[in-house]
């Protein structure tokens, strides 16, 4: 065999030596994982008092009755 054959020989033998490698490779690919719950703030009690009562807006969210503390 001249040169030139055995060149194209190896290297038809090394692509498909390659391609049969790259076909034994393939690996599952998962699904992404499902995102993580968040979690929520809990909803403020909201106060309801009637329409006569008197509230203090002590600020934050803090609401006081106006005869709190009172004597």
């Amino acid at each position: 065999m001249n040169l030139k054959t055995q060149i194209v020989a190896l290297s038809v033998l090394a692509v498909a030596a390659t391609a049969a490698e790259a076909a034994k490779k393939k690996t599952k690919v998962l699904p992404p994982p499902p995102p993580a719950p968040v979690a929520q703030a809990p909803e403020p009690t909201p106060l309801s008092p009637s329409y006569y009562e008197c509230w203090t807006d002590e600020g934050y969210g803090r609401r006081l009755p106006c005869n709190f503390g009172g004597k």
